[in-house]
């Protein structure tokens, strides 16, 4: 299920876990383990996870190629979109 997704991207293993549908009360405890292992959790655009809808959780190193991957042609999608160029 959903939480052990998360589980596995804080313990390294797994790089990526993806959420297109999550509640809020679902991500609170998620938050500080995923950050607490040194991972990043965002929502697709890479903004807030409790603003949004659904939920992008990385390992921290990858988390900005994925929410460009996950945002093609978007300049406002995560702190990769300025300047971000086609792959």
């Amino acid at each position: 299920g959903d939480c052990h997704g998360y589980f596995l991207v804080a313990t390294g293993g797994a790089d990526i876990m993806t959420d297109p549908i999550l509640n809020v009360w679902d991500l609170m405890a998620l938050i500080p383990v995923v950050e607490g292992a040194g991972g990043r959790i965002t929502d697709w655009q890479g903004r807030d996870p409790l603003g949004g809808s659904g939920s992008v959780a990385t390992n921290g190193t990858l988390h900005d190629e994925v929410i460009r991957l996950l945002n093609p042609g978007s300049r406002t999608a995560g702190a990769a979109a300025p300047g971000a160029g086609p792959a």
